[in-house]
């Protein structure tokens, strides 16, 4: 074979290559067009800028998504990031017809619960609490999921509580705890602030609702034998404590009770008897007055 037979062959080579090459890359533009112009594509744009704290751009993005595919895989995420960045920016009217958008349009999605709860939210941090507490049995009704009831009624609480009503505030508290099945040290804090602003009046008036439900019955026990000793009565507190105790000794304030009944010398008012005797304290009998006055001192002494 001449040189210049294969140099013309290693030409054909290289052109070959070339063309495949060339090939190639038109197929691959397309492809990374047809990525970026699609539904997960945009979508993940948006979710970057998201991220990065870019929230105008991301806002962008997102409605490009919902313009282009407003039934999309990613529409109800979509709507809530919207909520979200709406939120952030401090326009919590907007915030709520996104929301709100997205409870009407998307009633199966499994993001409503959180709608929802976005929408209560918004009031909150609004500072609308008003708003919050009169809105909240229509917005409730969207809420399925235990753990996004819990945390609905825990905003209530805390919107009655800036309102200074912690007897509404207390009711909710509880509530919370009820939903999800167990305590969270969260709610569990918020009801005792809660439970402590309480007046005794407060709590007498509570004690006449709630029949049904031990575990806030023995919270409304503790907390009136608490007041009465705070403010003096400490008989009442005494008696107060001492039955609930023997009500609920299981309760997680049982101990605390005990440990104030053991700190006190005060008796229950329940476990005191009152007997009158009249003792000649002067005369020829008053010599037996008087030890008969020091047998009843003694025995008012000793503990029973």
């Amino acid at each position: 074979m001449t040189t210049g037979m294969v140099w013309r062959k290693g030409i054909g080579a290289l052109a070959a290559l070339a063309l495949l090459m060339a090939t190639l890359t038109a197929c691959q533009g397309p492809r990374r067009l047809d990525r970026e112009n699609s539904p997960e594509g945009i979508f993940e744009r948006a979710e970057l800028r998201f991220q990065a704290r870019a929230h105008d751009e991301a806002l962008q993005w997102y409605n490009t998504y919902l313009t282009r595919f407003p039934r999309g895989p990613h529409a109800t995420s979509a709507l809530m990031r919207e909520g979200e960045i709406y939120r952030i920016g401090g326009k919590y009217d907007t915030a709520r017809k996104v929301y709100s958008y997205l409870i009407q349009h998307f009633p199966d999605s499994g993001m409503v619960s959180d709608a929802a709860v976005g929408i209560l939210i918004s009031y909150f941090e609004a500072g609308d609490f008003k708003s919050l507490a009169r809105h909240a049995d229509d917005v409730m009704k969207a809420i399925q999921s235990p753990v996004q009831r819990s945390e609905a009624f825990r905003l209530l609480g805390d919107a009655y509580m800036a309102l200074g009503t912690p007897v509404s505030a207390v009711y909710y508290y509880n509530q919370a705890d009820q939903r999800v099945g167990y305590r969270l040290p969260e709610n569990q804090e918020k009801l005792s602030v809660a439970l402590s602003q309480l007046s005794v009046e407060d709590i007498n008036v509570l004690l006449d609702r709630v029949r049904e439900d031990s575990r806030l019955r023995g919270h409304l026990m503790y907390q009136l034998g608490v007041n009465y000793l705070k403010s003096n009565r400490e008989a009442d507190g005494a008696s107060v404590l001492t039955e609930f105790i023997r009500s609920f000794p299981d309760h997680e304030k049982a101990g605390d009770a005990r440990q104030i009944m053991a700190a006190t010398d005060v008796m229950p008012i329940a476990s005191r008897h009152t007997i009158g005797a009249l003792l000649p304290m002067s005369g020829p009998y008053q010599l037996y007055g008087r030890r008969a006055m020091r047998g009843v001192e003694l025995a008012m002494s000793r503990p029973e």
